[in-house]
């Protein structure tokens, strides 16, 4: 197709999740379905289920970049977005803001000096990277760490 410009968009980063999103939109039609943002190509597994459910606001079973923008900019809104990697720490390993013990991977996690920014990209937009790259294993574990990073983006 055509190439799309978004006008609220500027720079690398945009330009970067444009890419994520038009890749995920197998049939083009500029929106990403539950199977789409699940699929094969991309293997997820675990907690996209959790990660679509935070980027489908109004509930519809698909996502448009308008619901991913909005998402994204009440990310760098929230506090999440503004804590040192010491501070995410302390939040992954605080049982009122992460209901689920991650004590196991901490070495893990701290390797990776995680920051509040990249907590978007193992929260939203690919967290299969929680098994991958920080070993967490269980389900329902990255289940639990994908929906406590969307409580926050949400303030709730």
């Amino acid at each position: 197709g055509g190439s799309m410009q978004d006008p609220a968009c500027v720079g690398q980063e945009c330009a970067a999740a444009d890419f994520d999103f038009l890749m995920r939109d197998d049939d083009q039609d500029g929106r990403v379905t539950r199977q789409e943002f699940a699929g094969v190509k991309h293997a997820h597994g675990g907690a996209t289920d959790e990660a679509f459910a935070c980027l489908d606001t109004d509930m519809n079973g698909y996502v448009t970049r308008e619901e991913r923008d909005a998402l994204k900019k009440r990310f760098f809104m929230s506090h999440l977005s503004r804590l040192s990697e010491e501070e995410v720490m302390e939040w992954l390993t605080y049982q009122k803001c992460m209901p689920t013990d991650l004590g196991r991977y901490k070495k893990r996690l701290r390797e990776a000096h995680l920051n509040g920014l990249a907590l978007w990209e193992v929260g939203v937009r690919n967290p299969a990277l929680l098994k991958e790259e920080f070993g967490i294993v269980s389900p329902l574990q990255r289940r639990t760490v994908v929906q406590a990073i969307c409580r926050e983006i949400e303030g709730l």
